[in-house]
Order: structure tokens, then C-alpha cells, then sequence
């Protein structure tokens, strides 16, 4: 779950960040690449559940390549609890990287939902792509009760 950042009060912190000469608003342009640095693209989530939510793709600077840049895919992603539906996991604007995994999104940015499993192809270029695998009927299960758990119309 995303960590509470908001133990002090924020305007004791304007405050103190306005008495050191800085600017005590923060800046969108200055905000971090994801709300909890949560990686989805990662060995621990190899396997999992997701419900994936694209909803932009962007340019960003690459850090492996001063003055370039490359396109990332910006979604909100929940790590579906499967044996716990409702206590499933959201993260926000997160950064989906890898050319399979964007491949597969890109069609349903604004569009709709997408629900699969992390995975890795097979070995290129000395490195296993992550992919995504569609969800069985087995897997929807889980998914439809934790959104049924977080609709606030639900009656």
C-alpha cells in the first residue's frame, strides 16, 4: 500500500521551506515518476495478477541516455489479491517501460481496462522481455469483486 507521506502538517512545512528562502508550493513539473516507487515491471511480480488502467503515453528523459528520450506508459495498477480480492493493492502513475508490455497497452489507453499476468518471454538479445498474458475466466473472479469492493455507487 502507498506510504503516508502526510505525518506533518503541510503548512508547517510551507512554512519552514518559506523561512529557508525556498518556495513552499510544490511544482507538478517536479513531481516524482510514481506516487510510492512501486516497479511493475519487476522479478517479485513475475506471475501476478494485474488490473491495469493506461491512461497516457508520454516522453520522458532517459536516464541511460543523456539528451534522449524514450515513450513510457503512465497507468494506475492494482496488484490483484486473489485469495483477498478486496484488500488488493493500487498503484498510481506508474511507469511501464519494456516495448512488449507497452505494446500490449497502448490499444487501450482511455479505453479500457486491462486485466493479465506479468511474464517474461523468451531470451533476446541476452535479456527476457516482459510480457503480458491474458487473464483466464479463472482470474476475473477476483478482479470483478475487488472493483465491486471499490465502487462507491455499488447498492
Amino acid at each position: 500500500m502507498a506510504k503516508d507521506k502526510s505525518k506533518k502538517n503541510d503548512s508547517d512545512k510551507a512554512k519552514k521551506k518559506a523561512k529557508k528562502g525556498g518556495d513552499p508550493f510544490a511544482k507538478p513539473s517536479e513531481a516524482p515518476s510514481t506516487s510510492d516507487a512501486w516497479r511493475f515491471e519487476h522479478a517479485d511480480n513475475l506471475g501476478k495478477l494485474f488490473l491495469i488502467t493506461p491512461y497516457k503515453e508520454e516522453e520522458k528523459e532517459d536516464k541511460f541516455k543523456p539528451g534522449s528520450t524514450k515513450s513510457v506508459i503512465i497507468a494506475d495498477v492494482v496488484e490483484i489479491n486473489e485469495k483477498k480480492p478486496a484488500e488488493s493493492e493500487l498503484h498510481t502513475n506508474v511507469w511501464i517501460n519494456g516495448g512488449w508490455t507497452k505494446g500490449s497497452l497502448r490499444g487501450f489507453i482511455g479505453e479500457q481496462k486491462v486485466l493479465a499476468r506479468l511474464g517474461q518471454g523468451p531470451l533476446d538479445r541476452g535479456n527476457k522481455p516482459w510480457t503480458l498474458e491474458d487473464a483466464t475466466e479463472d482470474d476475473k473472479a477476483p478482479a470483478l469483486s475487488y472493483l465491486e469492493s471499490v465502487d462507491p455507487f455499488k447498492q
